[in-house]
């Protein structure tokens, strides 16, 4: 690949993070530009070095994943985070994800399940792993933090198709493909989409759906 994903990793446990380090640069896509043991400088490295991705864990000393999103949230830095941590309680990713997160994966994935999550948190945007999503939607569904102000007979039928391609993380152009229209076409619908339910994201997008039983997660 000539222009590889460039990763930052972030995570204080320095035996996992050179693992994934040789891990990832070991992808044809993938290049780790550089890591840290926690978010502190993360904004400063950004400054001056730009990465596609930020693989980064939930618990560190000094500052810690939700510390570091909302740092980088609140310096307008429009970072892809993907978490990678052990812990599994549904409501705590669900914030992450309501905060700004890509995507969740529990450190006993796969080493496959996380080069498709970079993958796709590249390509798409976001990325929903058979693992955690279950539990993420459903506890966001649940929860007041994204609630859906519009009724399901408000979105018309072209809509809803476009919304389940959506929760199945195609993109635009995938999406145009299948229902032989533009991208700009496409692109307008998800802009109607995201106005008419109140979702502020792709996950909220997603949330909504399963909320309105427009979508089964698998």
């Amino acid at each position: 690949m000539n222009n590889p994903i460039q990763i930052a990793l972030i995570d204080d446990h320095q035996m996992f993070r050179e693992g994934l380090k040789a891990l990832l640069n070991g992808f044809d896509d993938c290049q780790v530009v550089f890591e840290l043991s926690n978010g502190a400088k993360l904004t400063e490295e950004l400054a001056t070095r730009q990465v596609d991705i930020i693989c980064m864990d939930l618990d560190m000393p000094v500052m810690n994943g939700f510390q570091t999103l909302e740092k980088l949230s609140l310096s307008g830095i429009d970072a892809k985070v993907i978490f990678i941590s052990q812990n599994n309680e549904p409501s705590m990713i669900a914030r992450l994800m309501e905060l700004g997160a890509r995507g969740y994966l529990l450190k006993d994935s796969s080493a496959e399940m996380l080069h498709s999550a970079i993958q796709s948190v590249y390509q798409n945007g976001y990325f929903f792993n058979d693992l955690v999503s279950g539990s993420l939607l459903q506890k966001m569904a649940k929860s007041s933090a994204i609630n859906p102000t519009y009724k399901n007979d408000e979105l018309s039928s072209r809509e809803i198709e476009v919304l389940k391609m959506i929760c199945d993380e195609l993109t635009s152009a995938e999406i145009a493909d299948k229902m032989s229209l533009s991208i700009k076409t496409i692109e307008n619908h998800r802009s109607n989409l995201m106005s008419k339910t109140g979702a502020k994201n792709l996950a909220g997008l997603v949330v909504y759906a399963v909320k309105n039983r427009l979508y089964n997660v698998r």
